[in-house]
């Protein structure tokens, strides 16, 4: 060492070193020396002093690499795995060959110690470092170490990759290490690498054999691939080399069958097949490769091929049918068929060689096959149907009949009578038909066709009553039997056996256009029919059959139409009419009825414009413009009525002159009647007068013309003519018209000859006379009966109506009513407040029984206030035309009572004269307003009713009264007068009356007031109480009617203004009140007056209103 003393330096040269130097040269010497002559390290054994030496060695020289993988093999030798890591760390990261070795040398170390001390963390890192050693350039030797090491991890796949290693870097051993490398894929599951190693070692090998044996054990490990795709095509790849060795294309042809690769194995087995042309067995698998394939072509030459080989196996040719069919080749399956039916006669090779040649037509070989399989077994329903088509096809009924005979059943005897009538042979064929007919449990087919065939025969008759004879037990569902017998009566015009055929055949039936109409002009003929018959309900019902049929049909409409009609239905007429308004606009059939039902519904106004619609359709007909003048004349269109008629009357003249001919018969003596009292209306004075006299010398002695022509001279007042009516009336033995004895004793109002005439003559007498004259009487029950009970058939519209109110009011009169009322006033000084209830009901008798109660609170300034309550009871007696009204009251003011009562009788003195007398005593006074707080009256009045020309009336009143306090003493007298005429007016629907009226009152007081009196009025007279005398003059006017039992609201309206006297000044009254009617409910009423003045000139300012509700018991 630089700068030590010399006898501290270390001698240069020392015994040890020289002992390492020598062994180190041994060793090197003996390292290489020949191996054949000196086994390898790992061979030659070793102890300790060698390994210490070794030791040594490296520790003189450690940058000696081989030296060092000596050591370190040493030390594995003697189990020493740690220290031979130890001794190799050094060269882990070497890059070369000693880096390779020395981490080999470290793997088996760590595999080592895991072979003593198994970890599974430990085998997994264990396999990534062999992993990558297997990628190292190790020697052979140190390669197949790996592989051992990596199967004894149980890495059979890593020893499979370190055989592919060894195969690419050792040329001349490469077949052998890719067949090793497949046999380690194989165990580690990946049989597609195996295959491939396989595949690589064939074409690696230069030997045939065995690269054909390598081929084979690839194809078969191709088995368990995945991928069918990349299998087939390594197989196609192996047989580039070998293309027609047959083991290795039945490997193949198992692989592509094993992935479904149809195609190729289509073509591997055509080349087996063509390898071996006798092997039936390559042939059927030929020919199953096809089928799977869907090579059907390829398939059919097989099966051709088999059935060459072994030409009576009945499979082959089953197999040759089947394939032949599928590919649309008939004949050849057709024969294929044929042969396997006649040879074996198996139901399928019957029915396949019988379907085919009938699709063909070969009708001779159906007859064949039938007939082999016949002579087998019993023929089943379709195939004994077959050969009967199949002789039928051949024109050989003789055979064909003989089969049906002898099969005898019920079918083919119906297939015999077929047979039979085709022949033109009706009479075999209708026994052939007779005979089925006991054979069927339901034989209406049987009876259809023997009435066919006896219709066919011309026996038509016969065939009805063979198809009749059966409907007792015909099923609804038997179509064709009822379709026969429909038309079998259509024909022979039975209808009501044609409609009820067709009527089964439309319920039961899938619908037809024929039978619906025939079934339609069946109910609407049936119906007219039941109609002329009388037989109304049973017509209605073919009607409406008609028209569920066909809501369309014209004919069952119109029908319909007129039977509503004739049965006033006038809810079903509204139904109607809406329903076909549309299309009854559009057709001209459609509107005289539309007019009469229009007209029947009382819209008169519409039916007018439809009879003028049914007259301007029929320009060349006088019956339609007649009916249209009438209808305008009842509306009130006169002068349309009029232009209507004069349309007419030219096209009347050839039928009056028909008419007239036909004179005196009845319906010619209507029809003159009629023409002539439209004439009246609406002609000339001239042509009606010309008529008339015909009619009168051509049919004086008919009843009608007689009473028509009394009537006429009646309303002409022609007494002369009169008399002659009579006259001739007592020549033809006839008593005067009961209508005319009637009216002249009411006229008369002779009662007792009015009540004889209805015992004796009553039946002659229209229901409106009837009902009128017991009105009359009186007898308003009996009138009333006759109203709910009597036919108005043959009466007119305006009859009608006026039976329709008379109606209403006699059950206004009869029907027990209840009426609440309430009014409030203020007469002049007085307030006055009323509450009251009064009733009707009908009493013994004719009579009608009255009662009223009411509470009265009234009060004036200056003279207090009273309050009083009234009863009061009575009754009307007596005909309708004299009655009786009689009423009795009790009055109670404070603890006074006051009686009073009402005497009101009317009689009618002439048909123009009527009279009212009334006596009254004891009734409130209403002439002022302090005198009905303070006073009462007696009072004896009479009124005269004259009926003036222009509908008018006019009426003259004459009154006494006498004026007494509530305790009855005297106040005074009066008279009055009142005179009044008025006439109607009428304005659009407006309706009212217009009149003039004057009233005078005349009044003889006492000179001072009674004592009861003085102290509560502040004069001592008494005409401040009650004037003197008044009077007045004045207009009044009016519309609308105080109430109505016809319409359901109604109203008044009634003004009056004049002059006053002695005030000579003008007055007013005005009066607005109404009805309303709410069903079931009853009627409210009300009413309001305001004015200053009433009676014969009351001025006082007055307004009162009244309510009331009316209801009926």
């Amino acid at each position: 060492m630089r700068g030590s003393s010399a006898s501290e330096r270390p001698p240069l040269i020392r015994p040890a070193w020289l002992l390492v130097l020598a062994g180190t040269v041994a060793i090197a010497l003996w390292t290489l020396s020949s191996p054949r002559r000196t086994p390898s390290p790992e061979q030659a054994p070793i102890d300790d002093v060698a390994l210490a030496w070794l030791r040594s060695a490296l520790a003189t020289h450690p940058d000696d690499t081989a030296l060092r993988l000596r050591l370190a093999r040493s030390q594995q030798q003697l189990s020493l795995y740690d220290e031979a890591s130890w001794t190799v760390e050094p060269l882990l990261r070497h890059p070369g060959l000693e880096g390779a070795q020395a981490r080999l040398i470290t793997f088996e170390g760590n595999l080592a110690r895991w072979r003593q001390e198994p970890k599974p963390e430990v085998t997994g890192t264990l396999g990534k470092t062999l992993e990558a050693l297997l990628t190292e350039r190790l020697p052979e030797r140190d390669q197949e170490s790996l592989l051992r090491m990596a199967l004894e991890l149980g890495r059979p796949d890593l020893a499979a990759r370190g055989a592919e290693h060894l195969a690419e870097v050792l040329p001349e051993r490469r077949k052998g290490w890719l067949q090793e490398a497949g046999r380690q894929w194989l165990a580690a599951g990946e049989a597609a690498r195996a295959a491939e190693s396989w595949a690589q070692g064939a074409e690696a090998a230069s030997e045939a054999l065995d690269a054909e044996a390598l081929a084979a054990e690839a194809m078969t490990a191709s088995h368990g691939m995945r991928d069918g795709g990349a299998a087939v095509a390594l197989v196609q790849r192996l047989l580039t080399r070998f293309p027609k060795r047959k083991p290795l294309l039945e490997r193949a042809l198992a692989v592509a069958l094993a992935h479904q690769a149809l195609s190729q194995a289509d073509r591997w087995s055509t080349l087996l097949a063509d390898l071996s042309p006798l092997d039936e067995g390559a042939w059927r698998r030929r020919r199953e490769v096809a089928l799977a394939a869907g090579d059907l072509a390829g398939a059919l030459a097989a099966s051709r091929k088999l059935v060459q080989l072994s030409p009576r196996k009945a499979e082959e040719w089953r197999w040759l049918a089947r394939i032949a069919g599928w590919t649309g080749d008939l004949e050849a399956s057709r024969e294929a068929w044929r042969w396997l039916a006649l040879r074996e006669g198996s139901a399928e090779a019957v029915s396949q060689a019988v379907h085919l040649a009938t699709q063909a037509r070969d009708f001779q070989s159906v007859a064949e096959v039938l007939e082999s399989r016949r002579l087998r077994a019993r023929l089943t329903d379709t195939e004994f149907l077959l050969l009967v088509n199949a002789y039928e096809h051949l024109g050989e009924p003789s055979r064909e009949e003989a089969l049906l005979r002898a099969r005898g059943q019920a079918p083919w005897l119906r297939r015999l009578a077929a047979l039979q009538e085709q022949q033109g042979r009706f009479e075999d064929a209708l026994a052939t038909w007779k005979d089925l007919e006991h054979r069927s449990e339901a034989p209406e087919e049987e009876r259809r066709k023997q009435g066919e065939l006896l219709w066919r025969l011309g026996r038509a008759p016969a065939a009805m009553a063979c198809l009749r004879d059966a409907r007792r037990w015909a099923r609804p569902e038997a179509a064709g039997y009822w379709r026969l017998l429909a038309e079998l009566a259509w024909n022979q015009e039975a209808d009501t056996e044609a409609r009820e055929a067709y009527q089964v055949l439309q319920a039961h039936a899938p619908p037809e256009a024929l039978v619906s109409r025939r079934l339609v002009r069946l109910h609407a003929a049936a119906g007219w029919e039941a109609e002329r018959k009388g037989l109304l309900a049973v017509a209605r019902g073919h009607y409406e059959q008609a028209l569920s049929v066909d809501g369309r049909d014209g004919p069952s409409r119109l029908g319909l139409l007129r039977l509503l009609l004739r049965l006033e239905d006038l809810p079903g007429l509204t139904t109607a009419l809406s329903s076909w308004r549309m299309e009854a606009e559009r057709t001209p059939e459609y509107f005289e009825p539309y007019a009469r039902a229009l007209w029947r519904l009382g819209q008169r106004k519409e039916a007018t414009a439809w009879f003028g619609r049914w007259a301007q359709s029929h320009p060349e007909e006088a019956g339609p413009w007649l009916e249209y003048a009438q209808s305008l004349h009842e509306v009130g269109e006169r002068t349309a009525a009029s232009k209507a008629f004069a349309v007419a009357v030219p096209l009347l003249r050839p039928q009056v002159a028909s008419t007239l001919d036909q004179l005196p018969s009845h319906e010619a003596v209507q029809q003159m009647l009629r023409l002539i009292r439209l004439s009246e209306r609406h002609g000339p004075p001239a042509l009606t007068q010309a008529w008339a006299e015909a009619l009168q010398l051509r049919a004086a002695g008919d009843a009608d013309v007689q009473d028509w022509a009394l009537t006429r001279a009646l309303a002409r007042e022609d007494a002369a003519g009169v008399r002659h009516w009579l006259a001739a009336m007592r020549r033809t033995g006839r008593s005067p018209p009961a209508w005319l004895m009637l009216r002249q004793a009411m006229e008369a109002g002779d009662g007792p000859a009015l009540s004889g005439l209805l015992k004796t003559r009553g039946t002659e007498l229209s229901l409106p006379d009837r009902v009128f004259a017991e009105r009359w009487l009186g007898n308003r029950r009996r009138a009333r009966q006759l109203l709910t009970s009597g036919s108005r058939e043959g009466l007119s519209q305006t009859q009608n109506a006026s039976l329709d109110a008379l109606e209403r009011e006699l059950a206004a009169q009869l029907d027990p009513r209840v009426n609440l009322l309430t009014s409030f006033g203020q007469l002049g000084p007085l307030a006055s407040t009323l509450v009251g209830i009064e009733s009707q009901i009908p009493g013994p008798g004719e009579s009608l029984l009255h009662a009223r109660v009411s509470y009265h609170h009234l009060g004036a300034e200056g003279f207090g206030t009273a309050k009083e309550t009234q009863l009061q009871a009575g009754a009307t007696l007596g005909p309708e035309q004299r009655p009786l009204d009689l009423r009795l009251g009790l009055a109670q003011r404070g603890a006074r009572l006051r009686p009073s009562w009402l005497i009101r009788q009317q009689g009618a003195l002439t048909s123009h004269l009527r009279l009212v007398g009334e006596a009254a005593w004891g009734e409130a006074s209403d002439e002022t307003a302090l005198l009905r707080l303070l006073g009462q009256r007696h009072r004896l009045a009479g009124t005269l009713f004259l009926k003036v020309p222009g509908e008018g009336e006019a009426s003259a009143a004459v009154a006494a009264q006498q004026y007494r306090t509530l305790k009855h003493s005297r106040l005074g007298e009066g008279l009055g007068t009142a005179l009044q005429v008025s006439w109607p007016w009428a304005l659009a629907q407006v309706q009212g009356r217009l009149g003039l009226t004057s009233a005078v009152e005349q009044r003889w007081l006492r000179a001072g007031l009674p004592p009861e009196l003085a102290a509560r009025v502040s004069s001592p007279a008494t005409h401040p109480l009650l004037p003197e005398r008044a009077g007045s003059l004045g207009l009044q006017a009016s519309m609308g009617s105080e109430r109505s039992e016809e319409a359901r609201s109604t109203y008044l309206l009634e003004a009056w203004g004049g002059w006053l006297w002695p005030e000579t000044r003008p007055g007013y009254h005005l009066k607005v009140g109404g009805n309303l009617r709410l069903a079931p409910l009853g009627e409210l009423s009300a009413r309001f007056v305001l004015g200053s003045a009433w009676g014969a000139g009351t001025s006082e300012l007055h307004r009162v209103l009244e309510l009331g509700w009316r209801v009926k018991l």
